[in-house]
């Protein structure tokens, strides 16, 4: 099979003319709403590829380079306000509307070494917009201007702006102003004004005051760019929050009669005017007539949920405009060419019935919406995230028939609406042949441009879109690009414009298609020099032609064209335009993928072994073989002492395991490993407390287990083996093979069956006498048992503590105070036997004798999942806490209730609460 790319397919739609390597930019006056005089405008260019990029201005000397790499997207923020921003002396604070009608060296060229798109943001501190910056080759001598009408609310007069910059010395430019400039130059009264190269001409008008419909030309078909906008102000006048607007103006050549405009995601509304460029012109919407239009004048709709009351009209100047339509997308068609321009409305304006917009994100921007006759098939770009702006968004127009062919890729090559919930294509209503996208592009968290993602749309049949983003108070919104050309010549699926060396080289003894009809005149007839001795004179303007040799050709076009609206014959045009025309070189490659994979060449997707052909816009020919190669998949089994490496890690216990990487030949390969780790016993088993009150029911050691299995473990102490019972971190045995004394030979020994070894560890504890042995007597009265109700000892002295020192003069079996206990202190008593021996016995706080204080819990070691029993004096809360400090359970009780312990062994705490504030803590052994 051969693949045939440029020779035999011709897209509709060409590359977009809107991409150049020479561009002049300036920024249009705008005030900061917040007077801090800051302004933060930047260049951003995005790049197929790799190029070095010059910034000059050739009134000042300026200059300064930067180096780009492919598919890259570069934000210039270094650029002195001087350069390109009135005044040259001034600053921010210092430009102003008196800066009407006086020319300035504020003009930028941008040149690159390859094909680029260029966009200007211009920013300050809660105002922001951007501009996509047309090419010289787009650039034209006859613009109108449009705006939105200024307002602002805050104190400040608000101003309409349009800029003029020249590309040449000697540049004459007359301005026709639509309303009193304001230096009081005269509405519909033409004036004129002489520039030099980079040289920029501002006219402001007067406060609160749109200039649109202002007519500027060139004499002498000079190339003039000319860029518009407000100083500042609200989307509708009235509705809080308020920025700048700047976009560049559209030359009249590509002004259009069909166009589909989508609403902003995350907006109520946007507001929408419509510029005529010549008288009578009516204007539809989704097939309804709603105005005619004389040349130079705006009409102004809404494009909302028409859900608006007068709760929102109450603070608003304008009042709202009589069309208001209620779609996400509305198609028009002019009888004569027009301009339209979409406006994002301020984050105030917000409907009551359908508000799309979450927070306050977002305010006024102005966007170019390219006419359906200037589509493109393909464009390179990026989005402008700043610290506020983190939110961007697309909207793409295109044939209906034509979505499944269109992609937004990504740097790496991913599809963004592939497979994508969010990529929900919708048919226009008022024209079903269009369908129409919106979604999320991008999230940025940061200020550096650099990390801004670059993106590709591409598409067979062509499409318009426009990027927009929206921040905390600041939006922006730039078109993409169009295929802005007034006159040139089409080859296969390229656009030619006069004087340019074509990079694409085309096929020799292959038809090329070629054709005359480009731009919005209606090209007649034209007489062909086909540049290898054929001359063509029968008048066609379109026809296959096929060129027999290698070479560089020189065509030359006469062409004859007529414009519609109004109906004009112009006078014949000559386009000249060269190209090669070669023999392609013949290639062999192998490529490789795993099975299950996809491979893309020269545009088809294969994915099975094959052999194949294809041809690059006949510069070579590729004959390629494709590998696929298989997975593996192997099962091993492992047995290890202790532990186990493999695969770049440690296993200490049996197990399956499952590892996957790539196999010899590079895929996939599933390896499973059955692994028996014979584990030496690794583990510490810690002392008890200080000391261990003989009122608890079991003496706990708490362990650590890093590995291995406890196969017998016991307790040897003063020369006797105690056995113990194993829960989940502990080992506990129980109280009654204790007595008070010192263990501090103890030993906790454990065996391991796997390596034949015995762990010994010392846990040395204390354990002091039972707090029951003395007794609260009243409210003042500590008295010790007599052998007979203490368990059996007889004492011989006595020593009373009170919250750990010991009471001076307390030295009987009882002790009295003439005060009534406090019951935050607690006791304890040293007692000393016939021997000679002195131990504590465990503390007890004092209690003031109430019904409510009496709190009882049986019985203190259970087995999991079994009930303790609470008894008490009045209803109250129970807690169960494990060792870790968390609720494991809680529960409401009364006067007696029963409690269920956890399911799993372990030590935990029984915190019972009563309704009189009384609290007490009981520990509880789970088995």
């Amino acid at each position: 099979m051969l693949v045939l790319m440029a020779c035999y397919v011709i897209p509709t739609f060409a590359a977009s003319s809107t991409e150049g390597k020479e561009f002049w930019v300036t920024l249009t006056i705008a005030l900061d709403p917040d007077n801090t005089a800051k302004l933060n405008s930047y260049v951003a260019i995005s790049s197929k590829q790799a190029c070095t990029i010059t910034i000059t201005n050739p009134q000042t000397g300026y200059t300064q380079t930067r180096q780009m790499g492919a598919n890259a997207w570069l934000e210039i923020t270094d650029i002195p306000i001087q350069q390109w921003f009135p005044r040259v002396n001034g600053t921010l604070a210092a430009a102003d509307q008196s800066d009407s009608e006086l020319i300035t060296s504020t003009g930028l060229k941008i040149t690159s070494t390859e094909e680029v798109s260029v966009f200007a943001a211009h920013r300050m501190p809660y105002s922001f917009d951007a501009a996509n910056v047309l090419p010289i080759t787009a650039l034209q001598s006859e613009y109108i201007v449009q705006d939105y009408p200024p307002y602002d609310n805050k104190g400040k007069a608000s101003y309409t702006d349009f800029a003029i910059i020249a590309t040449e010395n000697n540049t004459v430019v007359d301005i026709t102003p639509s309303a009193t400039t304001y230096k009081g130059k005269p509405a519909d009264v033409s004036f004129s004004v002489t520039l030099n190269e980079g040289q920029v001409y501002h006219v402001v008008g007067q406060s609160e005051t749109s200039m649109s419909g202002s007519h500027i030309e060139a004499r002498d078909s000079k190339k003039i760019a000319v860029f518009q906008g407000d100083f500042m102000t609200q989307v509708p006048g009235g509705k809080s929050a308020r920025d700048l607007l700047y976009e560049q103006a559209m030359p009249i050549d590509y002004w259009g009669t069909e166009f589909v405009v989508t609403r902003s995601m995350h907006k109520d509304a946007n507001r929408v005017r419509i510029t005529a460029q010549e008288d009578n012109t009516t204007i539809q919407i989704d097939g309804q007539y709603v105005a005619t239009l004389n040349a130079r004048e705006t009409y102004e709709i809404e494009m909302s949920a028409n859900a608006w009351t007068s709760s929102i009209l109450e603070d608003m100047i304008r009042p709202m405009p009589d069309d208001i339509f209620t779609d996400y997308a509305i198609y028009i068609e002019t009888s004569c060419p027009c301009a339209v321009y979409s406006y994002d409305v301020s984050n105030a304006y917000k409907l009551d019935a359908n508000s799309e917009q979450p927070n306050s994100d977002g305010d006024p921007s102005m966007v170019w919406i390219s006419p359906l006759e200037q589509k493109i098939n393909k464009i390179t770009f990026g989005v402008m995230g700043t610290d506020k702006t983190t939110n961007h968004y697309i909207n793409i127009v295109t044939y209906t028939s034509n979505t499944s062919t269109v992609q937004l890729l990504q740097q790496n090559g991913r599809d963004l609406l592939a497979n994508n919930a969010n990529a929900v294509w919708t048919p226009v209503s008022g024209k079903p042949e269009y369908s129409y996208l919106r979604m999320n592009v991008a999230t940025t968290t940061t200020t550096s441009g650099t990390n801004n993602p670059v993106l590709t749309l591409q598409a067979d049949q062509g499409f318009i879109a426009h990027v927009y983003g929206h921040g905390e108070d600041e939006s922006y919104a730039y078109s993409v690009g169009s295929s802005a050309v007034k006159r040139g010549v089409q080859l296969g699926s390229n656009i030619l414009v006069d004087g340019v060396n074509s990079d694409v080289s085309y096929c020799v003894d292959v038809p090329l298609h070629i054709d005359a009809q480009v731009g919005s005149d209606v090209i007649d007839s034209a007489i062909w020099d086909m540049g290898d001795g054929v001359l063509i004179t029968d008048g066609r303007t379109n026809f296959d032609y096929t060129y027999e040799s290698p070479g560089w050709y020189d065509m030359v076009v006469t062409v004859y064209a007529h414009k519609e609206c109004p109906y004009g014959v112009l006078p014949p045009e000559q386009i000249n335009v060269s190209f090669r025309v070669a023999i392609p070189d013949t290639i062999r490659k192998n490529f490789f993928i795993c099975e299950g994979e996809t491979f893309s060449y020269g545009g088809n997707t294969y994915t099975e072994a094959t052999i194949d052909t294809v041809a690059f816009d006949c510069d070579s020919i590729v004959i390629f073989n494709l590998e696929v190669g298989q997975h593996s998949e192997s099962y091993v089994e492992m047995t290890a002492n202790d532990s186990a490496y493999w695969n770049g890690q440690w296993y200490y216990s049996s197990g399956e395991y499952t590892w996957t990487g790539t196999n010899a030949i590079g895929c996939d390969s599933v390896v499973t490993i059955d692994l028996t780790v014979l584990t030496c016993l690794n583990m510490d088993v810690s002392a008890p407390e200080s000391y261990i009150c003989g009122d608890e029911t079991s003496v706990i050691f708490p362990y650590t287990l890093t590995k291995g299995n406890i196969a017998t473990y016991e307790l040897r102490c003063n020369g006797r083996s105690i056995p113990l019972e194993m829960g989940d971190g502990v080992f506990f045995a129980d109280m009654t093979n204790f007595k008070p004394g010192t263990y501090s030979d103890a030993e906790v020994v454990v065996t391991d069956a796997v390596c034949n070894q015995t762990l010994t560890f010392p846990v040395p504890f204390e354990i002091y006498y039972p707090n029951s042995v003395f007794a609260q007597k009243w409210d003042n009265v500590w008295a010790v048992y007599n052998s007979a109700y203490n368990g059996g000892y007889t004492f011989t002295a006595f020593q009373w503590y009170k919250n750990g020192q010991p009471i001076e003069g307390a030295t009987g079996s009882y002790y009295h105070t003439t005060d009534a206990f406090n019951p935050d202190d607690a006791y304890a008593v040293l007692l000393t036997t016939s021997d000679g021996k002195q131990i504590l016995s465990c503390e007890k706080n004092a209690v003031i004798y109430t019904e409510a204080s009496v709190i009882s819990v049986t019985p203190n070691i259970v087995d999991a999942g079994q009930n303790v029993k609470i008894t008490s004096s009045m209803a109250g809360q129970a807690a169960i806490y494990n060792t870790l400090g968390t609720v494991e359970s809680q529960t409401l009780i009364g006067e007696a209730a029963y409690v269920q312990m956890p399911n799993r062994s372990g030590v935990y705490v029984l915190q019972v609460i009563l309704e009189d504030g009384t609290a007490q803590s009981f520990q509880i052994i789970v088995k």
